[in-house]
């Protein structure tokens, strides 16, 4: 993964996510690949798959540690605290 060091990766198209992007961010050890959608969720799984597929061969040797899956924020989150 050295191909990824200093380099994060941003990918679009509907392979990865018809209403996000797909990305590989550098870790302190390892690379994180992920995706998005609020359009298709029951397809996340599909567009994971893509992602992956297109860092492959930067991502040769690799092996997936961990698949998990968490919600992005769709609005602003309320003020919890103001005037600090």
């Amino acid at each position: 993964m050295e191909y990824y060091k200093d380099l994060a990766e941003m990918y679009v198209g509907d392979d990865v996510s018809p209403d996000f992007y797909g990305w590989v961010f550098p870790k302190y050890d390892h690379v994180a690949v992920g995706t998005g959608t609020v359009v298709n969720k029951t397809a996340i799984k599909q567009y994971q798959q893509a992602t992956r597929d297109r860092a492959k061969g930067k991502t040769e040797g690799g092996k997936i540690i961990r698949v998990e899956a968490h919600p992005i924020p769709e609005h602003p989150r309320p003020r919890r605290y103001q005037g600090r």
